[in-house]
C-alpha cells in the first residue's frame, strides 16, 4: 500500500510542479505583453503630442474660414434677397421701374426741367446732356 500512496504523493508533486512552471511561464509572457503594450502606448501618446498643437493650430484656422465664408454666405443672400424683392417691385410698378431706367441711363422726357450741375473739382464725370429736352434752348 505505501508504495500506492507513495506514488500517488509524488504524482500529485509533480502535477504541482508542473503547474506552477505553467503559471510562472504565463506570468512573464503577460508581463512582457504588458511591458510591449505600455511601450507601444507610449510611443502612440508622444506622437500624437508633437503632432497635437499643428493639427489643433489647423483646426482652429479651418473653423475661422468656415465662419468666414457662412458670414460672407448671409451677406450674398441678404443681397440676392434684396434684389429679388426690387425686382418684384419693379415688375409690380411700371412707374418706378421707369424712374430707375431714366435715373440709371440719364434719359429724359420731352417737357421735363433737367438743371445741369457743374462737376465737382475732383472728379472728371459728367452727367450726359439731355438730348431734344423741351425746355433746353439754343
Amino acid at each position: 500500500m505505501r508504495t500506492v500512496r507513495s506514488q500517488a504523493n509524488e504524482s500529485g508533486i509533480n502535477a504541482t510542479a508542473d503547474a506552477g512552471k505553467r503559471q510562472a511561464s504565463a506570468g512573464k509572457a503577460s508581463s512582457m505583453l504588458m511591458a510591449a503594450s505600455f511601450l507601444i502606448g507610449t510611443g502612440l501618446l508622444v506622437a500624437l503630442g508633437l503632432r497635437f498643437p499643428q493639427e489643433a493650430n489647423r483646426w482652429v484656422q479651418n473653423q475661422d474660414q468656415i465662419r468666414e465664408l457662412q458670414d460672407e454666405n448671409a451677406n450674398l443672400r441678404k443681397l440676392r434677397d434684396e434684389r429679388l424683392e426690387r425686382l418684384k417691385s419693379f415688375r409690380e410698378n411700371y412707374q418706378e421701374q421707369e424712374l430707375e431706367i431714366r435715373r440709371q441711363y440719364h434719359l429724359y422726357k420731352p417737357g421735363d426741367t433737367v438743371f445741369m450741375l457743374p462737376p465737382s473739382s475732383g472728379s472728371g464725370n459728367t452727367p450726359a446732356a439731355p438730348s431734344d429736352s423741351a425746355g433746353a434752348t439754343q
